[in-house]
């Protein structure tokens, strides 16, 4: 539409978002129908439409396979995305999976008397049959050695999966390194939220806040465990003007 605005040989004019470019582009349709030539089209200016931007994502990469780092990232974000669902669901999940195997609910093992402990316990983060106070230890059955086995491995493995691909989001496009790890970390407090069943006041919202901070330090921590090979030897080129 701009190309044939510049055939146009209208004079028109306005403020009007779009009106002006409408009318030159009809202007100069008008012009190419009667022998006019409009010059070659540049698939290459679409991607530069904001000045010192570059916009070509997503579908201009896909089209002619620019391998940038936004979109090699892409299988890894959307893998990050499904692992924060996941956690956010995992509570409930868990529950119904300790139920299946002995048949009976997980209060059984928790107590419904420290539940408020339970859920405010740092330790919970880790696992969450590691935050029973000890009298409730002394006093509850005890918990099946093979159910807390298999409980303590998916736990593990949800841990593991986070800073894996949290590091590779960061190895590969640095700048969405902020932005997955302020999700994952608002997907943490919103979990230990709905988790709780008490009623929002200050210590409430303390412990939350703690839980959080905590939960960055060892996530950031395990992340850059991970990857400590590359983040000692990484080295940025500059680009000679």
């Amino acid at each position: 539409m701009r190309e044939l605005g510049k055939v146009s040989q209208s004079q028109f004019q306005s403020a009007i978002p779009g009106l002006q470019t409408f009318v030159l582009a009809v202007s100069g349709l008008v012009q190419v129908f009667q022998g006019a030539t409009v010059a070659i089209y540049n698939y290459w200016d679409p991607t530069r439409v904001i000045p010192a931007t570059i916009n070509e994502f997503p579908y201009f990469s896909f089209l002619f396979a620019d391998l940038h780092p936004h979109m090699i990232g892409l299988p890894f974000t959307v893998l990050f995305l499904s692992l924060a669902y996941n956690w956010l669901t995992n509570g409930q999940m868990a529950a119904k999976h300790n139920e299946s195997i002995n048949g009976q609910r997980a209060d059984e093992y928790m107590g419904e008397a420290p539940r408020a402990i339970h859920h405010s316990s740092s330790l919970a983060i880790i696992h969450p049959l590691l935050a029973r106070p000890f009298i409730d230890v002394l006093t509850r059955p005890p918990v099946p050695v093979r159910v807390f086995a298999h409980s303590l491995i998916r736990s593990f493995a949800r841990w593991l999966a986070l800073p894996f691909v949290l590091g590779a989001i960061a190895v590969i496009n640095t700048w969405d390194l902020p932005t997955y790890l302020g999700l994952m970390v608002a997907t943490f407090l919103l979990g230990r939220y709905l988790q709780e069943r008490a009623a929002f006041n200050l210590n409430r919202a303390f412990f939350l806040l703690a839980s959080g901070v905590l939960f960055v330090g060892v996530l950031l921590a395990m992340t850059l465990l991970l990857y400590v090979p590359f983040f000692a030897n990484y080295k940025r080129r500059l680009k000679q003007v």
